[in-house]
């Protein structure tokens, strides 16, 4: 997978999907326990990233969320 690809499905599909893509990268590249390693990572942060949407509140206010897109885009 290229960098551009990676960063789409990654966007998409969150850390799940980029850490497979990721970890597809590393076994083709001869590199099996990386490969293993990194697909683990990003099935944990997918799980951590619901089980956090899940637990923070509704009436949360969003605001702060703003300035961080502007400063990451």
């Amino acid at each position: 997978f290229t960098v551009e690809n990676i960063s789409f499905g990654a966007f998409i599909g969150g850390p799940f999907v980029g850490g497979w893509m990721l970890g597809e990268n590393f076994k083709e590249l001869g590199n099996p326990s990386l490969a293993k390693k990194t697909k683990i990572i990003g099935f944990i942060l997918f799980i951590l990233l619901i089980l956090v949407g899940y637990y923070v509140k509704s009436d949360l206010s969003l605001g702060f969320i703003s300035p961080a897109l502007l400063i990451v885009f």
